[in-house]
């Protein structure tokens, strides 16, 4: 498989893209080499991206950004692209984002989930082989994180990312996560890490092994 040496491309060149659009549907695309983002979703609302495959692009695999709300992205494979699996843009709110498979991105599994990304729901995805965080959410305001398997990450800097990454966080309810590393040379030496809240959280019932 032929893989990019870039990192990044400008977002506006995702091989899909929409902006400012009303209830669009993206449903079982695929994606593989391409010069930039795979799919991104820029402003609007109501966006549906589901049953895709996005492999091996020069930038992120899936990008929700631009003020948009009440989508879903779900049942989605992000595998080898050069930054985030997932990347949450700026002003992202009440998205739903599950069933997703997030393995072997050169950045996080999900990335960018922090203000002003707010009211979104992150739940039962799998978030394995990358090479940052399995998700980033640094400064992270009222999202919920439940029941996602994060898996032998930290793949480019082994024991400098975690399962989950939490700081700067406040009104978050992130509960019910797996975190594990089952390799024989661990990467992932930190399950979650919750770090100088802003406000109250919920943070329980998350389960670590290394």
């Amino acid at each position: 498989m032929r893989r990019h040496t870039r990192e990044s491309c400008d977002f506006v060149v995702a091989a899909i893209h929409t902006h400012q659009a009303e209830n669009v549907r993206v449903l079982n695309a695929a994606v593989r080499n391409w010069l930039g983002d795979g799919i991104g979703i820029q402003g609007g609302r109501g966006a549906l991206v589901s049953g895709c495959f996005v492999e091996n692009c020069c930038g992120h695999g899936y990008h929700p950004g631009t003020g948009l709300t009440q989508s879903i992205w779900a049942d989605n494979v992000a595998r080898g692209n050069t930054r985030d699996g997932l990347f949450f843009c700026l002003r992202v709110t009440h998205a739903t984002v599950r069933g997703n498979v997030l393995v072997a991105n050169r950045g996080h599994g999900i990335g960018g989930l922090t203000d002003p990304d707010m009211y979104n729901v992150v739940a039962g995805n799998v978030c394995a082989e990358n090479g940052k965080h399995g998700i980033d959410a640094d400064r992270a305001i009222g999202n919920v994180i439940q029941g996602n398997v994060c898996r032998n990450n930290s793949r480019t800097a082994p024991g400098s990312f975690a399962g989950i990454y939490l700081a700067g966080h406040r009104d978050c309810v992130v509960v019910g996560n797996v975190c594990v590393d089952d390799q024989q040379r661990t990467t992932q030496t930190h399950g979650l890490v919750s770090r100088d809240p802003a406000g109250p959280n919920i943070v329980a019932d998350n389960h670590f092994r290394t």
